[in-house]
């Protein structure tokens, strides 16, 4: 017989986070100090946002849904509009130089001579920008606050950009060019406030294959960087590579199928994506992401819709076999999925590709139900992109004519309410309808803001003190945005106060016309605390709190003294800390396989091991608690001292879990002999 202990971390497929990633033709940067600007654009109210469009190679824009078209540019070649997060600025590409403009033509100026890739931060109106000497630099609309991030080296090409979710740092590509040899690729990784560049990852190399790392994104928290993963072959990657995933710190590669768990267990799963941002995108609040999984470059044959959960590994397909997925989109609070799909071909050759392309219409669906609804039916066009506004009353999308006009349209969630807000996006290449295999390159025609997006308000209030402080004493605290009436940010305890009970709340309000915070309090057991609240949050409540510990992967939960924090760089499972502490004490999850032996053998396998981590002489106790018996090991006096008073509890799962590849029997919780029998009274297993 054997026991199997696991202390690693677990490793959660996570997901990117869709940004523009597009790369373009490289180009000369300079800056043109000493630009005159007629003052920083506000906030006006759009209630289904803000659409920018090139028509006749000019930009326009427009408050949706009613608003006036505005026309920004008069000398044509404009291409490529970006919103920033706040939508009051607009960069976009004239011929091969990088503009700015309000959201109103306001502050209209180029802050780029040649640019290559370009993409806003996700949560502040800061653009990132790289050049044909392979620099990358920050660009502000404000004057004279731009700045150089990455400086050009000899034989080094930078490639993809992408933000991570919090604006805090910038993942890019780095290719080493030399005459002889083949090119090497490796993804790095530059903080954005201090400037630090290092490799995250660099694969590794045989003399009989070489792999190339393609930039995808961040995962919705930002602990992971994926990207895709092949030969430097245009041709394999048309068709789509695997995804892969390694810590944003840096360290091994973990290939996606590795983990992927199916709706019915352990099986071969799909990983190959197209290479396109497109192929997946994140929702930032509930550790999911959305994919379009299949092989092939052939957009409308083998492209299927699936949820991806973090922490339990589970993907769940929600289109239906016979759709081809062209893109989609999560509601604002993550409930459902807006996507455009048309009628999928067994093979590439079974249909005509313009009648398949042709047939594609919006769809929504909700996982839990996962019973797709068609919002869209006009057979005289075709429908793509679409994009929910902020508040989730609305979504945009774009069409095709069946004599290759584009035009975008406004509805509401239910389909009702259809109307055309743009008549046309125009010049249109002659293969337009046909893009790459049915991939239309719509971001060079037109951008959607839709509204000060929870992403950006949650940015915003989190520039508080009392939200920083908040976040600190409680890190899985729930953060939600209330647009009810006064915009707002509320910070929520997630389990109530053992002591009397309640929760705790910290609001936020936001000035929408600003995207600052306004007023702010607290309310705790039916008070609201208005003065002196980083004083209450840190000394009158901090000591009494408890909160609910919660991890899918181990199914388990507690409750714990909220004043403990998770230890630095210590592992996660699918996101969740295994290891919390303070002051006064700590605990830590972890699993045994332990197939074969008893409960008991168990538990004295771990107080007698031969490092004697319990001292010489530990002591045994049975215990009953609430899903079972359990054994308590306790340390006798001579424990180490770096142990820190370690106890633990052991008991049997009543089903066996699967961590990774591994599947385990015995649940262990570590903690300090002082508050081990209060964690454990509270236990239970998911």
């Amino acid at each position: 017989m054997s026991i199997v202990s696991k202390r690693g971390t677990v490793i959660g497929i996570l997901a990117v986070l869709a940004a523009a990633l597009g790369l373009c033709i490289a180009y000369t940067l300079w800056f043109l100090p000493g630009v005159r600007y007629s003052g920083s654009p506000s906030l006006t109210a759009a209630s289904a946002g803000r659409v920018a469009w090139v028509q006749q190679g000019d930009l326009w824009v427009k408050d949706l849904p009613d608003g006036r078209a505005k026309r920004l540019t008069s000398t044509g070649g404009v291409t490529d509009p970006r919103w920033s997060p706040t939508g009051k600025w607009l960069a976009f590409r004239r011929g091969r130089e990088l503009w700015l403009a309000g959201s109103g033509g306001e502050g209209l100026h180029r802050v780029a001579g040649r640019a290559a890739a370009f993409a806003w931060s996700p949560v502040r109106d800061l653009l990132s920008c790289t050049t044909p000497e392979n620099e990358l630099f920050l660009l502000s609309p404000e004057p004279k606050r731009s700045r150089l991030l990455v400086r050009r080296e000899p034989e080094i090409t930078l490639g993809r950009i992408a933000w991570s979710p919090d604006g805090a740092h910038i993942a890019f590509e780095r290719v080493r060019r030399k005459p002889g040899v083949p090119d090497y690729g490796s993804i790095w990784s530059a903080d954005v406030a201090g400037g630090r560049v290092v490799e995250v990852y660099s694969p590794e190399q045989s003399d009989f294959e070489v792999v190339f790392p393609r930039l995808a994104g961040w995962s919705p928290e930002g602990g992971q960087i994926l990207f895709w993963l092949g030969p430097s072959s245009a041709s394999l990657e048309a068709d789509g590579l695997p995804l892969y995933t390694v810590n944003a710190a840096g360290g091994s590669a973990v290939r996606c199928a590795d983990a992927l768990v199916a709706e019915t267990g352990l099986e071969p799963l799909e990983d190959t994506l197209l290479v396109r941002p497109r192929s997946f995108l994140t929702e930032s609040y509930a550790y999911r992401m959305a994919l379009i999984a299949g092989g092939g470059r052939e957009t409308w044959a083998n492209k299927r819709l699936g949820v991806f959960h973090l922490q339990t590994n589970k993907l769940i397909f929600v289109s239906s076999e016979d759709q081809a997925v062209a893109d989609a989109a999560f509601s604002p609070g993550g409930e459902r999925l807006a996507y455009s799909a048309g009628p999928a071909a067994g093979s590439a050759g079974a249909a005509e590709p313009r009648a398949l392309l042709a047939g594609r219409r919006i769809w929504t669906v909700d996982e839990e139900r996962r019973a797709p609804r068609q919002l869209t039916g006009d057979q005289n066009y075709r429908d793509e992109m679409p994009a929910w506004s902020a508040d989730g009353n609305h979504i945009l999308f774009a069409r095709l004519d069946r004599n290759g006009g584009a035009s975008l349209w406004l509805m509401q969630p239910d389909g009702s309410g259809l109307k055309q807000v743009v008549a046309g996006l125009s010049p249109l290449p002659d293969d337009f309808w046909f893009g790459y295999y049915g991939d239309v390159p719509w971001e060079r025609f037109y951008s959607y803001w839709p509204g000060l997006t929870n992403t950006v308000l949650i940015a915003a209030a989190k520039e508080t003190p009392e939200a920083r402080k908040f976040m600190a004493i409680y890190p899985h605290a729930k953060v939600i945005v209330d647009r009810s009436s006064a915009l707002a940010v509320d910070f929520k305890t997630g389990a109530p106060v053992i002591n009397g009970g309640g929760f705790l709340r910290l609001r936020v309000f936001i000035d929408p016309s600003t995207n600052r915070p306004a007023g702010r309090f607290i309310e705790y057991r039916g008070r609201v605390i208005k003065e002196n609240l980083l004083n209450y949050l840190e000394k009158e409540l901090l000591d009494e709190a408890r909160f609910i510990y919660r991890n899918a992967v181990y199914g388990v939960s507690f409750v714990y003294p909220a004043r403990w924090r998770p230890r630095h760089n210590y592992d996660r499972a699918g996101g969740i800390p295994l290891r919390y502490e303070g002051k006064d004490g700590f605990f830590m999850v972890d699993a045994m396989n332990g197939e074969g032996w008893l409960l008991e053998e168990v538990a004295r396998n771990e107080a007698f091991h031969k490092l004697m981590p319990y001292g010489k002489n530990p002591g045994l106790e049975k215990v009953l608690l609430y899903d079972g018996p359990g054994f308590y090991v306790f340390p006798s006096p001579d424990q180490p001292p770096e142990m820190k008073g370690q106890a633990c509890l052991v008991m049997k799962y009543p089903q066996r879990v699967t961590i990774g590849q591994e599947r385990y029997n015995y649940f262990i919780l570590y903690a300090d002999k002082y508050h081990i029998r209060e964690i454990a009274a509270s236990l239970r297993f998911l």
